[in-house]
């Protein structure tokens, strides 16, 4: 890969059709082609492939035509047009969708369609999201060549992650004949620049989301990423939450810890004398609920919204994004207030009941309140507190682990409101992975390549 790439050109022998791998393998069944013809016609047909595993999936069913050859080779390798769980049309071209009703029991996506016999279930990729089949597999939306294009996108494979695409480039050598079979010459033009190799690797009709750029500026830009954790807008809001969870749940059990110093109940609740004024003997900051509220509560709220305008779920959208901005926007406000009670509690110190001379009976009381000593940088004057056992050193680690989570967590929620407002004004962008784009050099000029399998 050329520096500052974002994608990579290898080419793809005509002889390399085969990508095994755990759980699933990738196999193209028959080569694409579109080759022009003397008097001014062309001959085309789409690529035939089959990826096989938990589920078996073919993608692109060829023209009607290649009937007797698709059922052939499927019964070579020992698959039934029955065992065929889900048929991929990438759109729906003849050349493409032929042969659909061979597999009539199957789960169909042509295009933007997805149905299961009449019944056709709502889905999100013409909103740019992907429908994941399960946890390696899943349908990308790439239009350009069409309105409603759509790859295959298949992890753990021989050749890393591969993705089944459809009609991708279209005679690489001419400036215009890709420009007549596009339906969307902007969009295919733009995918030209996304390459940033110039037109000889033009990705012709795949289009890869512009969410897909702004989610990488999103995520601390694309200069600072390595070329396999490129991420978008959801993958990123997925990894600002899940440390939100974590560290909200710190700071709750920080929080409640320090209601019970010394490990001990009776603090909270202790036997006072008749006529006191108090009704606990605990630091004063704790009752504050810094930790428990502002970086718990107001942190865990909106971490579970963030996490939902991750991929695949209910707020990947444009909406679900604004949202997010103010819901980092409330944990930005309960981090700073646990930020601050957490600093005004290691600043104070604890209560405890104290002496510092000796036969002068001890007092409860905050003996390091006022900067009475600077009992942080000098643990002598942990002696001081008599009781509860160790009550310093407690309340210094939780403090200052309540202190760190709630710096995170400011960090994380500021850089959740950047990433939200991306996601507002771009999208929530559904192709996590960098496309790497096969050469056309080795083939014949003028030889369009009517599907490609691409991999990294």
């Amino acid at each position: 890969m050329t520096d500052g790439a974002v994608v990579q050109r290898i080419p793809l022998p005509d002889s390399q059709l085969d990508f095994p791998g755990v759980p699933y393998s990738v196999s193209v069944l028959k080569p694409g082609y579109c080759l022009s013809e003397p008097d001014g016609t062309f001959r085309a047909d789409g690529t035939i492939s089959l990826i096989t595993g938990p589920r078996t999936i073919l993608v692109d069913t060829g023209g009607p035509w290649d009937r007797d050859f698709l059922l052939q080779t499927l019964k070579d390798r020992g698959v039934d047009p029955g065992d065929v769980d889900m048929v991929v049309g990438t759109h729906g071209h003849s050349d493409h969708v032929g042969n659909l009703s061979l597999f009539a029991h199957a789960e169909l996506i042509v295009g933007f369609d997805h149905s299961e016999g009449d019944r056709y279930r709502p889905n999100k990729l013409s909103e740019g999201q992907v429908y994941r089949v399960d946890e390696h597999v899943c349908v990308v939306p790439t239009p350009g060549h069409t309105g409603q294009d759509v790859s295959v996108q298949v992890t753990g494979t021989s050749a890393g992650v591969v993705l089944v695409a459809g009609d991708l480039f279209e005679c690489c050598s001419d400036e215009d004949s890709w420009r007549d079979l596009s339906m969307n010459t902007v969009v295919q033009q733009q995918d030209e620049v996304e390459t940033e190799e110039g037109p000889q690797n033009r990705p012709g009709e795949n289009k890869v989301s512009p969410s897909f750029k702004w989610g990488l500026a999103s995520c601390l830009g694309l200069s600072l990423l390595p070329f396999s954790d490129i991420m978008c807008t959801g993958s990123c809001s997925k990894f600002i939450a899940i440390p939100l969870y974590v560290l909200a749940l710190v700071s709750i059990i920080c929080n409640i810890m320090l209601f019970f110093p010394g490990f001990e109940t009776k603090y909270a609740a202790p036997d006072l004398p008749e006529g006191s004024n108090r009704t606990d003997y605990l630091t004063e900051e704790v009752k504050y609920m810094g930790g428990l509220v502002g970086g718990g509560l107001m942190v865990l709220v909106p971490a579970i919204h963030i996490h939902l305008t991750s991929a695949e779920k209910c707020c990947a959208n444009r909406c679900g994004m604004f949202l997010s901005i103010g819901f980092a926007a409330l944990g930005v406000s309960g981090a700073t207030y646990s930020l601050s009670v957490a600093s005004l509690g290691l600043v104070n110190g604890p209560m405890c009941l104290w002496t510092n001379k000796e036969g002068q009976a001890p007092v409860w009381g905050t003996p390091f309140f006022g900067g009475e000593g600077n009992y942080l940088q000098n643990q002598t004057l942990w002696d001081w507190c008599k009781e509860p056992d160790n009550v310093v050193g407690f309340n210094v680690g939780l403090f200052s682990t309540l202190l760190v989570a709630a710096s995170l967590e400011l960090v994380l929620c500021l850089i959740q409101m950047v990433n939200g407002l991306f996601g507002c004004l771009c999208g929530t962008c559904s192709v996590c992975v960098p496309l790497i784009f096969p050469s056309s050099s080795d083939r014949p000029p003028g030889n369009h390549v009517r599907q490609q399998v691409l991999h990294r």
